[in-house]
């Protein structure tokens, strides 16, 4: 998920503030029958779901949408609630660093 608004010292690009329009022209036919989009721009989290109505009424879209955001508040306390540190290879330069040798190494380091 993309995050913007943080800090912009240094960046090359910013948000604009003018709205954006239509992403998807309404006369592009759909891979999916739907299509999930999401970002935190200054902090504020932006969901764009959009949907074939053939297949899903508003009401199953919006249902959709509200168990996302119970799921996704649940994920965050769930994070923000962990006592220990956790990582993953993302988080260190190796960019060959598999999970399973992170494992290793973690192991290594916690029997010193």
């Amino acid at each position: 998920m993309g995050q913007f608004g943080g800090d912009t010292q240094g960046e090359s690009f910013t948000m604009s503030p003018m709205p954006m329009g239509e992403l998807i022209s309404p006369l592009n036919r759909m891979s999916h029958f739907e299509e999930w989009n999401c970002v935190v721009d200054q902090g504020k989290f932006q969901l764009i779901l959009r949907y074939d109505p053939s297949r899903m009424d508003e009401r199953e879209a919006m249902e959709q949408v509200a168990r996302y955001g119970s799921n996704l508040e649940r994920l965050i306390v769930h994070c923000l609630t962990r006592e220990a540190e956790e990582f993953t290879p993302s988080d260190f330069s190796d960019a060959d660093l598999t999970l399973d040798e992170l494992d290793d190494i973690s192991d290594i380091i916690g029997k010193l």
